[in-house]
């Protein structure tokens, strides 16, 4: 085996299409196998309509913006997502351990007081 070393720099990812951001929507990464199976069960963060709404409302507000079908953070999007990486808003398994207490609701073995704490 032949190895070579090559002088190279690493290349920011590719920006995504809404088709890749809604299937990265349907398909979140979250925390642990529970969360996972969640978001499965769940089809991932919202409904179909809500997802597409988000991404209309991103644009509107001009949070993101299309050019050539590719999306594009503005200043404001960016800005945005410096406020709210911090939260727990950022992070998929929010969604799954929503979920989760939200069937324990249904079932009776939890209260929507103690959710909304």
């Amino acid at each position: 085996m032949k190895l070579t070393i090559r002088d190279s720099k690493t290349k920011p990812p590719k920006p995504l299409t809404e088709a890749r951001l809604l299937f990265h929507m349907e398909n979140p990464n979250a925390g642990d196998s529970e969360e996972v199976e969640i978001l499965k069960e769940t089809n991932g963060i919202g409904t179909a309509v809500t997802r597409a709404d988000t991404i209309d409302r991103l644009k509107s507000s001009n949070y993101i913006e299309i050019q050539a079908n590719k999306i594009y953070s503005t200043i404001k999007g960016r800005k945005l997502f410096e406020i709210l990486q911090a939260t727990m808003l950022m992070d998929a398994s929010t969604t799954a351990k929503w979920e989760l207490y939200l069937k324990k609701i249904e079932k009776g073995t939890g209260t929507k007081e103690e959710f909304l704490k």
